[in-house]
Parts: structure tokens; sequence; C-alpha cells
């Protein structure tokens, strides 16, 4: 009847429709809440290439700081000067070529210049035989300038105390004595001379210092200390930074893979295997070849090995759990 209440049995039908339509609009709540999540701030939109833009500027950083390093490295902080001879004696020079860090070796070129009065008469060859004393060296201590000659270019190997095994803050310290006799040593007598230290050999800064207090009797002392130079540093470190990233990178992508339920990519696993086995080209191609047992193999390089085969067995583990679920 028109107008009339709904009856009891009506009620439970509408209080079901107000339960369904209140239901409905949860879910539409809830579905709009999700996909606003997943809509970027503008905020983050933001900040995104101002990080790309910071990341950018620090690569272009180091790379000029790479290129300036290189630029003013490996020069000789020498000694002495372009003046000729003292009269009646000679001027020696030796000139740095080449150092091997693991031989604890220097290759020195000495090159001699005469007073006139130790000339030829017209000529440019020695009128009477100049040896020079070079001490310590690797093999002969005495280098003989023959006479009726033009004095040549020989080179000697110095010897180095130091460690390479300490790449790449390896230094080499060496005290140095240099004379010149007009004949052998043994029956000639000191020649007045000078000396002079200058050169550079790459990847390495080399420092002469005299020593005034062992300086006598005709002889000269210098105190020697070699070290890596700036660029080579720079370059070893950037090198060193690489081996660290590459377990940081496996290690990010398998865990993620196996507690953050990301999909397993098959090739992701040659992808870490590939860089299992870069690891030791990659620390062979570090400057100045440290040989195997040096302390960044103990620190980095083993730990690399590690972490590139613990990330590579999460990986596998967490191939092995989602083969195993079905569907």
């Amino acid at each position: 009847m028109a107008g009339s209440r709904p009856s009891e049995v009506d009620e439970p039908v509408r209080h079901g429709g107000r339960s369904s339509a209140f239901a409905g609009r949860i879910k539409y709540l809830t579905r709009v809440s999700d996909d606003a999540s997943l809509i970027e701030q503008p905020s983050a939109r933001r900040a995104r290439p101002i990080r790309l833009i910071v990341a950018i500027a620090l690569v272009v950083l180091a790379y000029v700081g790479l290129l300036v390093l290189y630029a003013v490295s490996g020069h000789t902080r020498g000694i002495g000067t372009d003046e000729g001879p003292p009269p009646g004696g000679v001027r020696v020079e030796l000139k740095p070529e080449d150092i091997d860090g693991a031989a604890e070796r220097m290759t020195v070129g000495i090159d001699l210049s005469v007073d006139s009065s130790l000339v030829d008469e017209g000529a440019l060859t020695l009128a009477r035989s100049v040896t020079v004393v070079i001490d310590p060296s690797a093999g002969t201590r005495q280098v003989t300038f023959p006479a009726g000659q033009i004095p040549g270019v020989n080179r000697v190997q110095i010897v180095l105390d130091g460690d390479i095994r300490n790449w790449p803050l390896d230094n080499y310290q060496i005290r140095l004595l240099v004379g010149a006799y007009d004949g052998s040593p043994e029956t000639g007598s000191v020649l007045d001379s000078t000396v002079s230290v200058d050169g550079e050999v790459q990847g390495w800064r080399i420092a002469v210092e005299p020593n005034a207090d062992l300086t006598g009797f005709g002889f000269h002392v210098f105190d020697i200390d070699v070290r890596r130079s700036g660029d080579t540093l720079a370059f070893a470190g950037i090198m060193l930074l690489v081996l660290i990233a590459l377990p940081l990178v496996a290690w990010f992508v398998a865990s993620w893979t196996y507690w953050g339920g990301r999909a397993v990519q098959p090739t992701l696993l040659s992808w870490m295997a590939a860089m299992l086995f870069a690891t030791v080209p990659l620390r062979n191609f570090l400057p100045g070849s440290p040989p195997a047992g040096s302390w960044i193999d103990a620190v980095i390089v083993l730990w690399v090995i590690v972490g590139l085969v613990g990330a590579l067995g999460v990986y596998v583990m967490a191939w092995w759990h989602q083969s195993r679920q079905p569907g």
C-alpha cells in the first residue's frame, strides 16, 4: 500500500545494498590511492636532473684533474746548473731514464763534459782517459771514458732501497756518491768536478738533495728519493674504485632479486660471471704492475672476488626458489 512503512522483510535487502555500495566505494578509494602512490611527485622529477648534472660535473672534474696531474707530474727535482766544467775539471751529468720498482733499480745515463785542457788540441777527443765513480751500482762502479775518443753517454743501474709490495705508496731512497778521476782510481788523481742531476721518468717523482756533510775529497754525495707521481696515484685510485664497485653492483642486483621479489633474468648470471673473470685483467692493468701478494691483493682484490662469488651464489639461490614456485 502506497505510503505505508517498509516491511521488515525489505530491511535486509536495503541494508545489503548499502553494504555493497560502501564496499565498492572503499575499493575505489583504495585503487585511487594506490595509483596516486605510483605517480612521481613533481619534486622527485625536479631532483632527478639535478642529480644527473651533479654526477656529470663530478666525472668531468675528475677527468680534468687527472689531465692536470698528468701534465705536472713526473718531473725530477734535480740539482745543478747548465754551467760548463770547472777549469781543469769535468762536469758529470746524470739523467734518470727508467725505474724498475720490482727489481729496485734505476737506470741512469752518464754524460761527461770536460775542460779544454783535457781534450786533444784541435779535436774533441780526450787527451787522457777519465773515470767516473758512481756508487752504489748494480754492475761496475767505474765508468771509463777512454783517451782518444769523444765522450759518449754510458748507462748504469743504481740500486734502490724500497718495497714494491707497498704499491702505489712505495718509495725508494738511495745515497749516491759520484766522483771523477784523471786516469784510473788506482793510479790517477781526483779531478775537480761538478755534478748535475736532471730529467724525468714517466710515472715517477724524483727528488735529489745534496748531502753537504759527506761531500769531500772531490766527491759529491746526494740523497735521492723516488716515489710514484700524482697522476699514477690518481689512476691507481680510480682503478681500485672500479674494482670495488663490481661486487657492490652485483650484490645490489642479487639482493633485490632474492629478497625484493624481482624476476630472475638468466642473462644476469653471465654478466656476474663476466665481472668475476674481468677482475684479474683489471688488477693486472694497474700502473706499475704490482706483483702478486701486494697489500692491494689482500685488502681489495681478494675480497672483490669473494664478493662477486657471493653475489653470484645469492642470485643462483633466487633462481632456484623462483623455479620451484608453481606457475
